[in-house]
C-alpha cells in the first residue's frame, strides 16, 4: 500500500509528542508499505524558521518532501489568540486563527491537490495547524485523522468545526481523546481506532548516580519534559514551594529545555535537556514522576516510567493523564493544594503502583499490538478507494458548497429542505448549480414530488435523484415511481 504521512515538522532532531508520534508510525508503516511524508522546512514550532533544505531526503526507507514555509506564526498572534478565547470576536477572525499562527505552506497544500489521488491512504497529524486544516478536504476521501486533540479552546473555532466529519477515519491517541472529539463534533459513527503507542525496552541506565546524589535529601519527584509555564511547571515549582517550606522532605528535578525563570533553591534542580540514557536513569531513581500539564494527548513519559517500575502523579484536571494513570493503576491525581497528600499516599504504595504499571505497559504497548491497530487505522482510510465508493457531499447552502467543491469529492448533494425550519425549496438545486464545474455528479434531494420537476432539474444537469418522503407516502409504491420516471 501508498501511504503519505502529512505532519507539520519531521525529523529524529524534532522534539514534540505530534511529530515524534508520526515518526514512530512512520517506520512501523515503512516494515510493510511504500511510506512517503510530506512535511515542511521548518524545526522550531514557534518561528517555523526554515532549519531544513526543501526538496527530497530519507529517513531510512522513507521519502520525505520537505516544502517551504511562506509565512510564519505572526507578530500578532499572541494577541490574537487571547482575543478569541477571552472576548467576543467575529467569525472573520476565528478564519484569520490558521494563517496567524502558521505555518502557511502553500507548495504543500497544491501538492496535495495534485498528487494526491496517487495515495492509497494519507494519514494527517495535527488538527490545529494548516497542513491538516487546509490540506485534509483536498484528499478526505481517503484521508486518516490522528487529531491529538485537547480540550482547548482552539477546538471551538470555525476552522476545525467541518474538518471532524471529513476523514473516512480517525485515530485516536487515547479513550479520552476519542471520547472529547466524538461528543464535541458528533462524529461517532466515523469509524476510528485508539492507537496508542509502542514502546522498545529501556536503553541501558544506571540509576544509581542520581539515587546516591539526591536520595540523602528525601524522595525524589521527577518531572520530564519541557519546562514552561504551557505545561504548567509554574504551578508544579508554587505547588512544591509550599509543600517544602512547609515541612516536606525531598528534591524536585525537572529535565526537559527550560523555557521559563526558575526560583534558586536547592530543592529545585533543573538539569536542561538529558540523553535517553540519562532520561531512563531518572525515571528509575525517582520515587515518583509528576506530570502536570493540563493538556496531553498521550502522555508518553507516563509509559516509560511505568517501564521501570515508577509510580506517577498526574493533574486531577487532564483527563487524559487521569484516564491512563486509572487504566494502569500506576499512580494518582492530585489537586493543586494537595500535592502532599497524593505524594505521600503514592511513596506509600510505591512497588504496587509501579509493578502494576508496569504490567500494563507490558500489555499494551508492544509492537505487535501497536502494528495491527496502526494497519487497522490505515485500512479504514483506505476502504472506500478499494471498493470503488465515492463520498457524496451533501450542501444547502453557497456556503457549504464552496466547503465540499475544497475537497476533492465529485458527487455533490443538494438538499432542498432547510434542516432548521423544514422549508423545502426545490429552487436551491437550481441556484446552487450554477456554481458547480460541469464535470462533477449532482444529486437533488428532497422536496421531488413529480415527473415535471424531475425533468426540469435534470435538463439542467442534475444526474441523479435522492427520493423518500414522495415514495413512503403511497400506498402503491412502483405506480409512484415510475410516475416519477415519466413512465
Amino acid at each position: 500500500m501508498k501511504i503519505l504521512i502529512v505532519v507539520q515538522r519531521y525529523g529524529a532532531e524534532v522534539i514534540g509528542g505530534s511529530e515524534s508520534h508520526a515518526r514512530v508510525v512512520a517506520h512501523r508503516l515503512a516494515k510493510l508499505n511504500q511510506v512517503e511524508v510530506a512535511t515542511t522546512t521548518a524545526l522550531d514550532f514557534w518561528s517555523w524558521a526554515p532549519h531544513f533544505p526543501p526538496g527530497e531526503s530519507r529517513d531510512g526507507a522513507i521519502r520525505v518532501r520537505r516544502f517551504p514555509v511562506a509565512a510564519g506564526r505572526g507578530p500578532a498572534f499572541k494577541e490574537l489568540e487571547r482575543h478569541l478565547i477571552f472576548e467576543p470576536h467575529t467569525l472573520d477572525e476565528e478564519r484569520a486563527w490558521l494563517a496567524a499562527q502558521g505555518p502557511h505552506v502553500p507548495a504543500l497544500l497544491e501538492f496535495l491537490h495534485r498528487e494526491g489521488k496517487a495515495y492509497d491512504a494519507v494519514l494527517f497529524y495535527t488538527y490545529i495547524y494548516e497542513p491538516t486544516a487546509a490540506g485534509l478536504p483536498l484528499v478526505a476521501e481517503r484521508a486518516g485523522l490522528i487529531s491529538t486533540a485537547h480540550d482547548e479552546e482552539p477546538l471551538r473555532l470555525l476552522p476545525y468545526r467541518a474538518l471532524f466529519q471529513l476523514p473516512r477515519a480517525f485515530g485516536f491517541l487515547t479513550p479520552e481523546e476519542r471520547a472529547l472529539v466524538q461528543t464535541r463534533f458528533k462524529n461517532a459513527h466515523i469509524p476510528s481506532e485508539v492507537l496508542g503507542i509502542g514502546l522498545d525496552p529501556p536503553p541501558w541506565h544506571d540509576p544509581a548516580p542520581f539515587r546516591d546524589r539526591y536520595a540523602p535529601r528525601g524522595p525524589l519527584v521527577l518531572y520530564v519534559g519541557q519546562v514552561s509555564e504551557g505545561k504548567a511547571v509554574d504551578e508544579l515549582v508554587a505547588d512544591w514551594i509550599e509543600y517544602h517550606d512547609t515541612g516536606g522532605a525531598g528534591t524536585l528535578v525537572l529535565a526537559g529545555t527550560q523555557r521559563m525563570p526558575l526560583p534558586d533553591r536547592d530543592d529545585i534542580v533543573s538539569l536542561g535537556h538529558v540523553s535517553e540514557e540519562e532520561k531512563y536513569a531518572l525515571l528509575e531513581a525517582a520515587d515518583v514522576l509528576v506530570l502536570p500539564s493540563h493538556l496531553e494527548s498521550l502522555g508518553i513519559v507516563l509509559l516509560e516510567a511505568w517501564q521501570v517500575g515508577t509510580p506517577c502523579l498526574v493533574s486531577a484536571h487532564n483527563a487524559v493523564t487521569r484516564g491512563q494513570v486509572a487504566r494502569a493503576q500506576g499512580g494518582l491525581g492530585y489537586e493543586r493544594d494537595d500535592l502532599a497528600e497524593a505524594l505521600a499516599a503514592v511513596l506509600a504504595k510505591r512497588d504496587v503502583l509501579g509493578a502494576s504499571g508496569r504490567r500494563y505497559v507490558d500489555r499494551e504497548c508492544t509492537w505487535p499490538a501497536f502494528d495491527a491497530r496502526l494497519e487497522q487505522l490505515v485500512d479504514l482510510a483506505a476502504l472506500s478507494q478499494e471498493l470503488g465508493l465515492e463520498p457524496l457531499v451533501e450542501v444547502h447552502t453557497a456556503a457549504e458548497l464552496e466547503k465540499a467543491l475544497a475537497c476533492s469529492c465529485r458527487m455533490i448533494g443538494i438538499n432542498n429542505r432547510d434542516l432548521h425550519t423544514f422549508r423545502t425549496d426545490v429552487g436551491t438545486t437550481l441556484e446552487l448549480l450554477q456554481h458547480i464545474p460541469a464535470d462533477y455528479v449532482v444529486v437533488s434531494e428532497s422536496g421531488l414530488q413529480d415527473y415535471a420537476t424531475i425533468a426540469r432539474l435534470a435538463a439542467h444537469g442534475v444526474a441523479a435523484f435522492l427520493i423518500g418522503e414522495a415514495l413512503m407516502r403511497e400506498a402503491d409504491i412502483g405506480a409512484k415511481l415510475a410516475e416519477l420516471r415519466g413512465a
